[in-house]
């Protein structure tokens, strides 16, 4: 797949389609209403009208909110609230208080919005075993699209270009900077043993990563990840490093 920047730069059918503005989440959003619209998936189809509606406004902002160039001021609005959760508490039994039921439903938009976001980053918090081979999926996912932009004369994205970047060299600051602003608020809702667990792993892989990093070098994380498994040689590996 590709990313949202390529298909705006790259005039694609869906940037068209859905005005530049979060083409693949609206794409995703469009696909399970059509899949709900076909004739053995009617899962929808005893609601009333009003039932509908919610349920559809709710799934559409929640899977809008991964687009990840919303990222940064999610997390800020997302923080925020959960900071104020002692003076100002997420409230129930708003049945008969209009005030109540408004904020209720702001909030509650919210936490459907957090917890499909960090579905989505879910792998990050995975254990090791696990997260690496996702991380080297996704790198090749990178190159590829690298491939293209290369092949259309179109600036390489960072993080795309298969013959100088890496995946491994970038997981410190995405799970650090950008995952765990999430994953730290996001913790309140959930078991604290469950809570712990997810940190822990994140803390573990970021761990993982620096140390592969600082053992071999700069490698693709394909490399690293090859290198860890047993499946090739650090000195071999070592002679496609750019020279310094």
């Amino acid at each position: 797949g590709t990313n949202n920047a390529f298909l705006v730069k790259s005039g694609h059918p869906l940037a068209i389609e859905y005005n530049d503005q979060s083409p693949l989440e609206n794409m995703h959003a469009s696909f399970v209403f059509k899949t709900f619209a076909m004739e053995n998936s009617r899962v929808l189809q005893n609601l009333s009208d009003h039932d509908y509606e919610n349920v559809r406004s709710k799934i559409v902002v929640s899977i809008l909110a991964t687009d990840m160039s919303k990222h940064l001021e999610f997390v800020d609005r997302f923080t925020a609230r959960v900071s104020k959760q002692e003076d100002d508490p997420f409230h129930t039994e708003t049945k008969d208080n209009r005030e109540r039921q408004k904020q209720s439903k702001a909030d509650r938009r919210m936490l459907l919005q957090a917890f499909i976001h960090m579905a989505d980053l879910g792998h990050c918090c995975r254990d090791w075993s696990i997260h690496k081979h996702l991380v080297v999926a996704l790198e090749e996912e990178f190159f590829l699209q690298g491939d293209q932009e290369m092949a259309l004369g179109m600036p390489v994205m960072p993080m795309m270009n298969r013959n100088k970047d890496s995946a491994a060299t970038g997981q410190e600051f995405f799970l650090e900077k950008l995952v765990y602003p999430l994953l730290d608020p996001y913790c309140h809702f959930i078991q604290p043993e469950v809570a712990e667990k997810l940190k822990d792993n994140l803390e573990d892989n970021v761990d993982n990563w620096q140390e592969l990093v600082k053992q071999h070098g700069k490698l693709k994380a394909s490399q690293l990840v090859a290198i860890e498994d047993g499946e090739l040689d650090p000195a071999e590996a070592a002679k496609t490093l750019p020279p310094k």
